[in-house]
């Protein structure tokens, strides 16, 4: 436990000496005017992401000790939802490991994820305009996968399902609109489940869940519209070249997508075979108590 313990440990006790770096300046500018000025100016003149845009403006200038604080408390967040969502795994598959057990995987998955290659951890947790937009969507994101498994386990309860379907779609659309990239990866992400969900899931299983991945993906189509529709969103493209045709944008996309998990697998081996190795082990051991039992 603490070969991932120690790592994350050791992360959040150097983001205690983080401070502002390149648009984090910018950012605090803009605050001194007012939040509502802020989030109207960065929304008119540059981009359609108000959450992370709200995120950076209430930890504005007269606010620099959050930038120290922002690492460690991340850290915790994330590491408490990871936690509680493999738990909610664990309860629905019926498995019989233990607390610490699911400690344990929501530390490796961080571990893995901040110290892979390419390596995360400088942009996404010290930097706190790139934290605000890549890190805290994702903690939105894995609250709504255990929302999902916890609703799901618990959709026989009627009073639980309406409830259940606005939390999805708002706890998705909420991350959408934290970063670009990061909607469009969701959207992409809940389609396949989705499909995958159709064609390959049991049909009582698949009764349960298509409601809660359905609300998701009304909630990532609902962002993409706020993002899409800001006026920001022009201004930042008349900078930039025209894009590229559809075909060569899918075909840039599918190369971008293979080199990255090839960098993934070349450059650190060790972590995909970590991975493997204790994903196998957890397995294993659930079978095993599911045979005693």
């Amino acid at each position: 436990m603490s070969v991932f313990l120690l790592p994350l440990i050791a992360r959040g006790y150097i983001g205690l000496f983080s401070y502002y770096l390149a648009d984090d300046y910018c950012i605090a500018n803009e605050a001194r005017r007012g939040v509502w000025a802020a989030q109207s100016y960065w929304y008119m003149n540059w981009e359609g992401t108000v959450n992370s845009n709200l995120l950076a403006t209430l930890a504005g200038p007269e606010h620099l000790s959050v930038v120290r604080v922002w690492p460690v408390a991340t850290l915790i967040i994330w590491t408490v939802l990871l936690t509680w969502t493999v738990w909610q795994v664990r309860l629905f598959a019926g498995c019989r490991w233990r607390l610490l057990t699911s400690v344990v995987l929501a530390a490796m998955t961080l571990v893995l994820t901040l110290d892979g290659r390419p390596q995360m951890a400088p942009q996404v947790l010290y930097w706190l305009d790139g934290s605000t937009k890549y890190l805290a969507p994702q903690l939105f994101l894995v609250g709504y996968v255990g929302c999902v498994v916890c609703c799901c386990r618990r959709a026989r309860e009627p009073e639980w399902r309406r409830a259940a379907y606005i939390g999805a779609g708002v706890l998705a659309a909420i991350a959408g609109l934290f970063a670009e990239v990061h909607m469009a990866a969701q959207v992409s992400g809940l389609v396949v489940a989705v499909v995958a969900c159709v064609f390959l899931a049991r049909q009582d299983l698949r009764r349960r869940l298509m409601p809660l991945m359905g609300a998701g993906v009304g909630g990532s189509l609902f962002a993409f519209l706020i993002i899409s529709l800001a006026p920001g969103m022009q201004v930042r493209q008349g900078l930039h070249p025209e894009p590229p045709d559809l075909l060569t944008l899918s075909a840039g996309t599918a190369g971008y997508t293979l080199d990255f998990f090839w960098e993934v697998v070349t450059r650190a081996p060790e972590n995909v075979l970590l991975a493997i190795l204790v994903s196998v082990l957890v397995a294993w051991v659930s079978y095993e108590s599911e045979c005693d039992s």
